[in-house]
């Protein structure tokens, strides 16, 4: 029995094949949503922003719970919505605090709507299809009116700077961060 399957309710685990399908679908795409956030989290430790840190690690836990909630309620609709509402809040909450479209989470909003469309259905996409439109026009709000909280460029670059430090080109980097931070203090 794989680990996919072990994770699966036995009433789920005995049922028809495309009931198992779909569970088993369901609960790969948790892992492998659980480890995506755990990466991304990794990468606002890099960047150190506090706040887009507790919205990461509370959406990677609530998404973790989908395998319970499928094991608690035996729906695959229900775990499915979860999993996908899980994700849309994250993403939601990441690019307003991010910064907006210029988010690197922003990829998260066709996820949203294909893991709809592959876990529960046309109906229930057009619907994920309808809230990810709605985080890209907020997208662009907060691009035009400023992350709330708004965080400085400088942090930003820095984070640039060690995240490049093993590139060839990061002298020059380094020279325009310092620059920067010059012209910041003045």
């Amino acid at each position: 029995m794989s680990f996919v399957d072990r994770a699966l309710p036995p009433a789920i685990r005995s049922a028809d094949r495309e009931t198992l399908r779909r569970a088993r679908l369901l609960a790969g795409f948790t892992l492998a949503v659980v480890l995506a956030g755990t990466a991304n989290f990794v990468q606002f430790i890099i960047n150190f922003q506090p706040l887009t840190l507790f919205t990461i690690a509370l959406g990677t836990a609530a998404t973790g719970f989908t395998v319970a909630i499928l094991r608690w309620t035996k729906s695959i609709g229900l775990a499915a919505h979860w999993l996908v509402g899980s994700v849309w809040l994250t993403c939601m909450t990441t690019i307003v605090t991010v910064g907006g479209i210029e988010s690197p989470s922003y990829f998260w909003t066709v996820v949203s709507t294909l893991l709809a469309v592959t876990l529960v259905g046309r109906r229930a996409a057009s619907i994920w299809l309808i809230a990810g439109f709605l985080q890209l026009v907020i997208g662009f709000l907060v691009t035009r009116y400023g992350s709330l909280p708004h965080v400085p460029d400088a942090q930003h670059d820095r984070a640039l700077v060690v995240a490049c430090s093993s590139d060839a080109g990061s002298d020059e980097i380094k020279g325009k961060w310092k620059q920067q931070m010059g012209a910041a203090k003045i």
